[in-house]
């Protein structure tokens, strides 16, 4: 009598964790969206900017994510809508006025190591590093750590979202000064333009699971 108590207490307890861990199962399905290790993106707020660019994300070790890309600088074929630089001239506060200019194209470069909460996809905190050269006239480095979250939109397609705080720093390359649309009040700058300053960047990407 003991065996066969002990025996359905055992089927029963077996019963149980298999239930438990079908559930669980069930709970963590994501339909095979975890399992991709690849993503191609662009960054709306970029191309918004000026900067077309493509972004390769790479799956390191399931909460540790890579995001490098390149990117061409276009601002000479379209006014950005966000990003507007003014060259002052070769003397700091020109006293003629901020000259409106179109740059010239260039490249970008980028990189972005980020860790996730959970495996994926889920909130996460990155740290960013751009790179914007306008040939032979603008080097603009930026560095930012921002919090985001990546939503799925369907089984392939992905909105990556994120905010924070950062700094910038421009390198003339041409002799003239430059600034910052934001950093202008009253036709002047506000601040020496090759200084480094603070920014705010919040960035809006598209991307697509490729395996």
């Amino acid at each position: 009598m003991q065996k066969i108590i002990l025996t359905i207490l055992f089927t029963f307890l077996l019963s149980s964790i298999y239930s438990q861990n079908d559930s669980i199962s069930k709970y963590l399905d994501d339909n095979g969206r975890s399992s991709y290790q690849n993503i191609i993106k662009t960054d709306v707020s970029q191309i918004m900017q000026g900067n077309i660019q493509l972004i390769w994300e790479h799956d390191i070790s399931g909460y540790w994510r890579l995001e490098s890309g390149i990117g061409v600088l276009t601002s000479n074929l379209y006014k950005p809508l966000l990003y507007a630089l003014y060259r002052d001239g070769k003397d700091i506060f020109n006293k003629n006025g901020l000259e409106s200019i179109k740059m010239n194209p260039g490249v970008s470069l980028y990189i972005s190591p980020r860790q996730s909460l959970i495996k994926y996809p889920s909130y996460y905190t990155s740290a960013n590093f751009l790179f914007n050269y306008y040939f032979n006239q603008l080097l603009i480095a930026e560095a930012s750590i921002t919090f985001g979250k990546e939503i799925n939109l369907s089984e392939k397609f992905i909105l990556d979202i994120n905010a924070g705080i950062g700094i910038d720093t421009h390198w003339s390359l041409d002799g003239y000064y430059y600034s910052h649309k934001f950093m202008i009040l009253n036709g002047k700058s506000l601040s020496h333009p090759n200084n480094m300053s603070f920014i705010f960047p919040i960035n809006i990407k598209l991307g697509y699971r490729i395996n």
